[in-house]
């Protein structure tokens, strides 16, 4: 066999393998087997046996220290692993470790195993030639020896082990010329096992009178294990062979071909075909490319894309007869009886609720308890469907009835969550002697009915969603029933006071959940929050000041211990003497980066925004007050003013009102150069 030095290719795997243990993204594993044991032999001593020494491995003639030398090396396989899985590629693999001048003839020979008395002059025997190369020079070069054939019929004649050599042909072997040494001596196997495994999921009944059935589209899923995909390799691909017939048509076989992109699942998606109505088996096999799996059982399922009949409904307790019987909430018999005899369930609804699927035997009639909603004059609605085994729906039978209205009337006045509320119950009906209440699913609790028919009881609701069941009794019979959801408020519940013309406003909020420590409050969505503690009842009482006319809005955090948080928020209106003042801007005396105009330069200055003013006035660096007059309204006004510092200059400016009152002062700065 020819010597050959590893592709780029397939060293990057082995050295991938070697070094981490990973396996290549493809049906196949790689085995690195190393030595489990090693020797060599030495002419320079004859009689001595060399295991296990902590050095190369030495072929061929030398000179050393002590003299002339000439080994063979003997290398001790574990092989057993390899059983029963397809040998796809073996090599022998070494690193030459010498520098040499000549090619070398270096055979490769299957021996008996080593003993502790191998010598020179007693050595294994040598069994077979495997390959004699022609090995070049060059240090740390990875060699190869091709074994594909010889580890096959080693392992089919029952070996568990075997002992490879090493040794330079013929007269070579004594001529120092020719000497080698080797290291990191492994084999190196790319093996397969075939799938297994195989297993059909879906659609997938025992044989033809246990099976599902479908009404066209499908899905064939399978499953099936391959020991060569390991969890590091991510999905690989798989040929798939998918076999589909008729039962009583097999020569109508077809077969598919898919890749499986998932590690151990198989699937056909069947929505592209057309099957007729029948019954169908499917198999399918799977193949890594090197082997396949056998077919799997089969699987079978019928086609039926025919909608069954329409269903009738009755119902003694409640009759399509135009007439009152029983009474909402008050459960009632009703029979559904299918009209085709492959009917395996059936789906309701009453007055446009969600539709409610129950199973049926196999054609026969089904009967439930189904409690009317509707109270006069509104009728109650019964919509009712036929479904066979593949999933057909019948068209709607339709059942209409009328109960009496009998459902206790329920009122709230809810505290908050986890916090004391009431519930007023209210009935008219004659012997009415008992209500019967459960909150979220929770115990029953009785109450009796009061002298007006109306009992009222305190109760909590824990959650920001509550479920109020009630029902009300005779002494031995239910009368009605009545079930309520609703929202339990958790926000804070904020009131704000303030009297007109003062700019200040009292604030209190009231907690609507149990263990409200604190609030965090914000005024018209600008600016910090403020933190206020709660009192011992989780209420609070606060001041929010120089608050100008008009609408104002409250934000309020509420926080329990926990910190739990909700939030709500109050539009509240102020009513005072207390108005913006006005917007101040100038043309030449403008804020700039840089000192504008100079001392006893005029500027002109505008005022804006209090159409309803009478004038305004302004006073310059807090000196005297000037007036502004206004040409139509003062909306806006104009004044020229000649600055007499440089640096820094300071307006103030008001607006007054017919009634004399004052707006809040607006105060403008600018730089004078």
């Amino acid at each position: 066999m020819a010597r050959r030095i590893l592709s780029a290719t397939v060293a990057a795997v082995l050295a991938a393998t070697v070094l981490t243990g990973a396996t290549p993204a493809s049906a196949f594993s790689i085995a690195v087997l190393r030595p489990v044991s090693w020797a060599y032999t030495d002419l320079h001593h004859p009689l001595q046996s060399f295991l296990g020494q902590d050095a190369s491995a030495p072929v061929g003639a030398r000179f050393g220290d002590d003299g002339y030398h000439s080994s063979r090396s003997y290398f001790r396989f574990d092989i057993s692993q390899l059983r029963g899985k397809q040998i796809l590629n073996a090599d022998f693999h070494v690193h030459e470790r010498s520098l040499c001048d000549n090619v070398s003839p270096v055979q490769l020979w299957l021996t008996d195993d080593v003993t502790a008395t191998t010598s020179w002059l007693h050595p294994p025997r040598q069994r077979e030639l495997l390959a004699q190369v022609e090995v070049g020079c060059g240090r740390d070069v990875q060699l190869a020896w091709d074994i594909d054939d010889r580890i096959t019929q080693w392992l089919d004649a029952g070996r568990d082990h075997v002992t490879l050599s090493m040794r330079v042909s013929g007269w070579q072997e004594f001529d120092s010329r020719y000497g080698r040494a080797f290291g990191d001596n492994f084999l190196s196997v790319l093996t397969n096992l075939p799938p297994s495994g195989v297993h059909g999921v879906s659609p997938c009944g025992a044989d033809s009178q246990n099976m599902p059935y479908l009404n066209g589209d499908l899905l064939l899923r399978g499953t099936y294990s391959d020991s060569d995909m390991l969890p590091e390799n991510g999905s690989q691909y798989e040929d798939v062979t998918f076999a589909i017939w008729p039962v009583n048509n097999p020569a109508q076989r077809r077969e598919f071909f898919r890749a499986s992109y998932q590690d151990g699942v198989a699937e056909l998606d069947w929505r592209d075909f057309d099957l007729a109505e029948g019954v169908y088996a499917w198999v399918f096999k799977v193949s890594d490319r090197s082997s396949e799996s056998a077919w799997s059982s089969e699987c079978f399922f019928g086609v039926d894309r025919t909608r069954p009949d329409v269903p009738t409904v009755a119902s003694a307790d409640y009759p399509d007869d135009g007439q009152r019987h029983g009474g909402t909430g008050i459960p009632g018999t009703f029979t559904f009886t299918p009209a085709s005899p492959d009917t395996a369930r059936f789906g309701w609804s009453l007055g446009g609720d969600v539709m409610r699927y129950v199973d049926a035997e196999l054609g026969q009639p089904l009967t439930l308890q189904i409690a009317p909603t509707a109270a006069p004059p509104m009728r109650n609605v019964l919509r009712v469907h036929a479904i066979d085994r593949a999933g057909n729906f019948s068209a709607e039978a339709r059942y209409e009835f009328l109960a009496n209205d009998t459902s206790p009337e329920l009122s709230f006045v809810v505290g908050g969550v986890s916090l004391p509320s009431t519930m007023t119950m209210s009935t008219q009906l004659p012997g009415a002697a008992e209500f019967r209440y459960t909150i979220d699913g929770g115990p029953q609790s009785r109450v009796p009915v009061g002298p007006q028919g109306s009992t009222t009881v305190g109760v909590v609701f824990e959650q920001t969603q509550a479920v109020v069941a009630v029902e009300v009794w005779s002494a031995t019979t239910l009368l009605g029933v009545t079930r309520q959801q609703f929202i339990v408020d958790s926000l804070p519940d904020i009131s704000v006071a303030h009297q007109p013309g003062s700019s200040e406003a009292t604030v209190t909020v009231l907690p609507r959940r149990a263990g409200i420590v604190s609030y965090l409050y914000q005024l018209d969505y600008a600016g910090d929050y403020f933190p206020v503690t709660a009192n011992a009842d989780g209420s609070a009482v606060f001041t929010v000041t120089g608050l100008l006319n008009g609408y104002h809005t409250i934000e309020v955090i509420s926080y329990t211990a926990a910190g739990y948080a909700a939030q709500a928020s109050k539009m509240f209106e102020i009513v005072n003497t207390l108005r913006q003042g006005p917007y101040v801007s100038s043309p030449d005396y403008h804020p700039s980066p840089e000192p504008l105009g100079g001392v006893g330069i005029a500027g002109r200055f505008d005022l804006d925004g209090n159409f309803d003013a009478d004038h305004y006035v302004v006073s310059y660096q807090g000196g005297p007050e000037f007036v502004v007059s206004c040409q139509w309204d003062c909306f806006s006004a104009s004044f020229t003013l000649a600055p007499q510092h440089s640096g820094v200059n300071t307006l103030t400016a008001w607006a007054v009102y017919p009634d004399g009152s004052r707006s809040l002062p607006s105060i403008y700065t600018f730089e004078v150069a």
